[in-house]
């Protein structure tokens, strides 16, 4: 079982990772005994695509059980966003071709990303960065990745409506250390606001969450 580990953010939120080795059969034997029989599994041409998706379920079912034994389906609304029927929990997942991450909070609003290390980022950074930010970013691949995966976490965080990553997305200049908290905002013309992104490079993958408590 490549779980790989499991961090608790505090008494309700967890935050999770698994290392993709196991072939889908195993995954899907895996979540039958974990999931409620209703969750359908769907058909992928992809096998790689059919192994990330059952093995972020498993992982989302692991982790809800350190807070509940309730089996709430799980499923994903108009937009793709994920959540647990039923429930008051909020959840987020994100994977690479070798990894699966997955926060899960009773209490926060949640965002994650987990991006690979990877110079093809840089290809496209004019597309999702102010001026500004690639000034701030300069010729440095992590500092342009973390821009990338933050303005992924608030995507998913926000998981209402499109945004525009260039100009609707915001992050400000920050000192780059192995893990650290970023400034970051949405502001749109019917939203704003400010949020906290944490970020951790892992050597292979980088990864950024959010937690936001949700408005009453």
């Amino acid at each position: 079982m490549p779980l790989q580990s499991v961090q608790k953010i505090d008494q309700n939120t967890y935050l999770g990772f698994w290392l993709l080795t196991e072939p889908a059969i195993d995954l899907s034997q895996q979540l039958k005994k974990m999931a409620p029989a209703t969750l359908a599994l769907p058909e992928f041409t992809s096998a790689s695509r059919q192994q990330q998706w059952l093995a972020a379920r498993v992982l989302v079912y692991t982790l809800l059980q350190k807070i509940t034994p309730e089996p709430f389906l799980l499923c994903t609304d108009s937009l793709g966003k994920p959540f647990l029927e039923n429930s008051h929990f909020y959840l987020s997942i994100s994977h690479t071709r070798t990894h699966v991450a997955v926060i899960l909070s009773d209490r926060f609003e949640v965002g994650i990303d987990i991006e690979t290390i990877n110079p093809k980022v840089l290809r496209v950074k004019e597309k999702f960065m102010s001026t500004s930010e690639l000034t701030a970013a300069g010729d440095s691949l992590l500092k342009i990745l973390i821009y990338w995966c933050t303005k992924e976490t608030l995507y998913k965080l926000y998981g209402r409506k499109k945004l525009l990553f260039q100009g609707q997305l915001g992050v400000k200049p920050f000192n780059l250390k192995d893990n650290g908290t970023l400034d970051a905002s949405i502001n749109t013309p019917d939203f704003q606001k400010d949020y906290f992104v944490f970020y951790e490079n892992k050597k292979d993958y980088l990864l950024t969450y959010c937690l936001d408590k949700p408005t009453d």
